[in-house]
This record gives C-alpha cells, sequence and structure tokens, in this order.
C-alpha cells in the first residue's frame, strides 16, 4: 500500500508513505468510495487485492492515519479477508459512529473465462462492520453486480443499498435496528 501525503492548502506534495499489511490501497474501479474521516478526524480505508484472484497473498484490510499524523497507525489494521471468511473486502462506506458498509466480492463466484466478471456479474455482498469492535456481519441481501456497488445512502433512519443481478434491479431498504431489509424498490 502507498499513499502520497500531500499539503491541501499549500498543494505542496509531502511524501509518500507505505505499508506492507496489504496490496493496494482504495476501491477498484467499480468501488467509488474506499475512504472516510470519522468524528475524530482519524482516516479509515480499505486497501485490498487489485484482482482479487491472484498476485498477493496479503490481506484485504482496513488501514487508519490518525487525526494530526502524516503516517499509518501501526497500533490498528483489521484483516478484513479473515473477518469475511476469506473474501475481499473493497468499496467502504462510512456512517458514523465507527460503522460503515462494506461490499465484498465472492471469488467462486467469478466467471474465471471472463476478465470483466467481477464488474458485470453479481459476485459481491453488502457487509455491516464495526471499525472500533472489529466486528463483520454479511446483510441478508442477494449477490449483486460490481457496477452495482457505488453508493450507500441513509433514508428514514435506514439504509437504502442497490441491487442488481441477473433476478432483479432494486434499491433495498436495510434496518440495522432490525437487522432486515424492510422493502424493496424494483427499479
Amino acid at each position: 500500500v502507498y499513499i502520497a501525503v500531500a499539503d491541501a492548502e499549500s498543494l505542496q506534495f509531502e511524501k509518500i508513505i507505505k505499508s506492507g499489511m496489504s496490496q493496494t490501497a482504495g476501491g477498484a474501479l467499480h468501488s467509488r468510495n474506499a475512504m472516510a474521516i470519522d468524528e475524530n478526524n482519524d482516516i479509515y480505508f480499505t486497501a485490498h487485492l487489485s484482482s482479487g484472484t491472484g498476485g498477493s497473498r496479503k490481506p484485504s484490510g482496513l488501514m487508519r492515519i490518525k487525526s494530526g499524523t502524516t503516517d499509518f497507525d501501526d497500533t490498528y489494521f483489521w484483516n478484513l479477508t479473515e473477518a469475511t471468511n476469506n473474501h475481499r473486502a473493497d468499496a467502504f462506506y462510512y456512517i458514523g459512529n465507527g460503522k460503515a458498509f462494506i461490499t465484498v466480492g465472492y471469488p467462486e463466484l467469478l466467471n474465471p473465462y471472463n476478465i470483466m466478471s467481477p464488474l458485470l456479474d453479481p459476485v459481491y455482498k453488502w457487509w455491516f462492520i464495526d471499525l472500533k469492535a472489529k466486528s463483520a456481519i454479511e446483510l441478508d441481501l442477494p449477490v449483486t453486480k460490481g457496477f452495482n456497488t457505488s453508493w450507500a445512502i441513509v433514508y428514514n433512519n435506514n439504509y437504502l443499498l442497490p441491487i442488481a443481478n441477473n433476478q432483479e434491479t432494486a434499491i433495498y431498504e436495510y434496518s440495522l435496528t432490525l437487522g432486515k431489509q424492510i422493502r424493496k424498490i424494483n427499479t
């Protein structure tokens, strides 16, 4: 993982920091969000294998840069591959209070004969994570295509999560309080 540090005020490059804990920082082409700033101004971001199926044996993970510093926090690395039962964590949507949604890729669902399978096939599931407790829960929602993991938003104190697979295209309203889907909006 390599991160460029720049001063936003002066627009000056400062340095590159690196960590050997994971392989690639940020989200893939189909995942728009990969980092967030929490209430303490700490920066969290996902790091993962660039393809999800080959190359490095390093796990996907959640990393942190503490507020006021420009280096990785050596006291915080969460192995998301381990937390998601040997799957690849990808997109990261912080929702506050140390909680976030992530998308998790299932390599066993990939089409080995199609290089675009991670984007075009339903191979991702939505998970809910607690950054402080380091707990991860797979949500009881259908698999979705990679292009449909690009956002998650708050609605009526619940969350809207997009799903598109070979059977449906919909937005699911999910209640964390109840731990279940509230309704589905077919699109």
